[in-house]
């Protein structure tokens, strides 16, 4: 079976703690339209309106400044906006139950990283309670306990990880059958494990931010 480097992520240090990311082309799910990919994309339908996911959907997009203030702030109504990818794992048809994938920062300033239920419309990611429908860890100060949505659980980092002050690529690991997911930079440090809602099934691997500056691209890892 190919190992992480088939998936254009030597560098990332896919393969540990259990977790793989491989691309054998023969997996397929109980749902025959439902074929392994060897690379996610994001989902144009979840985009906020005057963002963009690209043609091959591997990078979404939110446009630069156009110099529209808002209560004081620009583009405030892009601000805790974020995307969620077009294809789920831990549904009924998921038998492997761990998932790894990396997403890499083209650009941004303050970053939110990990899964969305597939109801989320890509927006208000500044919330925190079991009621809503994506589950994040936070790029700033503390970011472990606000603007987390449903996730709960605990993460510590001596500094923050805004802009790419910890590099541009990080790993997320998903336990289907624990309900938690991991994310860790692309040199292993690990910046927090968190839980999400035991009644969530199928979830959404899912970015977002603070600021509305943000371009993430998938770094060719199949879900």
């Amino acid at each position: 079976m190919p190992d992480a480097r088939t998936c254009g992520c030597a560098d990332t240090g896919l393969v540990s703690d259990g977790y793989v990311c491989t691309c054998s082309p023969d997996q397929q799910s109980c749902d025959a339209n439902q074929v392994e990919s060897c690379t996610g994309r994001w989902d144009p339908a979840k985009a906020p309106s005057d963002s963009t996911v690209s043609a091959d959907g591997t990078v979404w997009t939110q446009p630069i400044s156009d110099g529209r203030i808002t209560n004081g702030h620009p583009e405030d109504v892009r601000r805790f906006q974020g995307i969620a990818a077009a294809r789920g794992v831990c549904g009924s048809c998921d038998t492997k139950k761990r998932h790894s994938w990396v997403v890499k920062i083209n650009r941004g300033s303050y970053h939110q990283i990990g899964i969305a239920q597939a109801g989320w419309d890509g927006k208000d990611s500044l919330k925190d309670g079991p009621e809503e429908k994506f589950a994040f860890v936070y790029s700033s100060l503390t970011g472990w306990n606000r603007h987390r949505g449903a996730a709960e659980g605990h993460g510590q980092w001596d500094d923050t990880w805004d802009y790419t002050k910890m590099g541009d690529k990080f790993i997320v690991q998903l336990d289907c059958t624990q309900h938690t997911f991991r994310v860790k930079t692309s040199s292993g440090k690990a910046l927090a494990t968190f839980t999400y809602p035991k009644g969530w099934t199928e979830v959404f691997p899912a970015v977002a931010g603070q600021t509305s500056d943000h371009e993430y691209a998938w770094c060719g890892c199949k879900l």
